[in-house]
């Protein structure tokens, strides 16, 4: 565990998180992308952001590029946070940017997947050097799947890569991309609990979601025997949900996992249909996560949440600009886009 008495170092980096959580979007920013009637809109309206200057020279049509391209901005903010950090928070930082590498390592290996080779090779320079380099050798080699978890195994992230290969044995690349993706959090969600126990209240909300997330999968997949062994993992990142409970989640149908989830959530979420419960619990998670985020940027004196937060509400910013992008290329309603962002 952390000490948790109060550096120098973290009073310094207090003003400093402060100035860049001035950059976050808005509700105003937010209202004005979702009323955007087509993607060139929602490009202009960008401007008014402090995230267009990453995205002006990217195809706003290339999700993939756009989502990689923001979490490689994402990804240089936390290596400034470690400039500016002291030694008391170098682990939380370093879990930070594990994270933004995960998710980073995850898009190249779908975007290989779904033979995206020429968009990625155009956005190369905007990415860090971990996985700049990674990508380039993935392109000029036309590495496989499996060479490609050598590599990732090789960069130090041995879950994601062992995940994937225990689930691709009998599941889809695409499935078990996802399903590795989140079990690479939720272990980095619980690292980061034990050495900083003070911000349960902001991660324990999100790791529960992680986990009722990959159940809802299994479920929706028809995949929960092949995933049998790995509910004792989902157990041990249980944060606030009675691992009695998960564990019934975990081998019941649709109907009794619905009834279930009203053990854990308001019951005005849970429909009779499990995709549109997962919505309004994702969508119900993130907006409250959000909230205590922003309540944490005016604490006084410096705690480790508001370094949290920060990363948090950059992180959501990310997650939102994409599910609205995504939207106004689809065409989808404003009221179903608005479900998915978390403000």
């Amino acid at each position: 565990m952390i000490n948790m008495s109060l550096s120098s170092d973290l009073l310094y980096i207090t003003p400093k998180l402060r100035v860049i959580y001035s950059t976050c979007l808005n509700e105003k920013n937010i209202q004005d992308l979702l009323q955007a009637n087509s993607i060139d809109d929602y490009m202009y309206i960008l401007k008014e952001t402090s995230y267009y200057q990453y995205l002006k020279n990217i195809d706003p049509k290339d999700l993939l590029s756009l989502e990689l391209a923001l979490d490689s901005h994402l990804y240089n903010l936390t290596k400034i946070f470690q400039k500016i950090g002291g030694s008391d928070v170098y682990m939380l930082i370093s879990s930070m940017r594990k994270i933004m590498l995960i998710k980073m390592f995850a898009s190249i290996i779908r975007g290989v997947l779904e033979r995206h080779s020429e968009n990625m090779r155009k956005i190369l320079n905007l990415l860090p050097e971990e996985t700049r380099e990674f990508l380039e050798k993935t392109l000029s080699e036309e590495m496989s799947i499996s060479r490609i978890m050598t590599e990732i195994e090789r960069s130090g992230f041995y879950v994601f890569s062992r995940y994937y290969k225990e689930f691709s044995k009998t599941l889809s690349s695409e499935i078990s991309i996802n399903l590795s993706l989140d079990l690479s959090l939720l272990e980095e969600f619980s690292e980061i609990l034990t050495s900083y126990p003070e911000i349960i209240e902001l991660i324990c909300p999100e790791a529960d979601l992680y986990i009722i997330n990959f159940l809802s999968k299994t479920i929706m997949l028809n995949i929960q025997d092949k995933l049998s062994t790995y509910i004792k993992d989902l157990l041990r990142y249980s944060c606030k949900i009675d691992p009695s409970t998960l564990e019934e989640m975990s081998s019941s149908d649709e109907t009794r996992f619905l009834t279930l989830l009203r053990r854990i959530y308001p019951s005005t979420l849970i429909s009779q249909d499990l995709t549109e419960t997962m919505i309004n619990i994702r969508g119900f998670v993130r907006k409250n996560v959000r909230k205590k985020s922003v309540s944490y940027m005016y604490s006084y004196p410096f705690n480790y949440g508001i370094l949290w937060s920060v990363f948090t509400l950059k992180r959501f910013d990310i997650e939102d600009l994409v599910s609205i992008a995504s939207g106004k290329i689809g065409l989808i309603s404003t009221d179903m886009i608005r479900r998915f962002v978390s403000i």
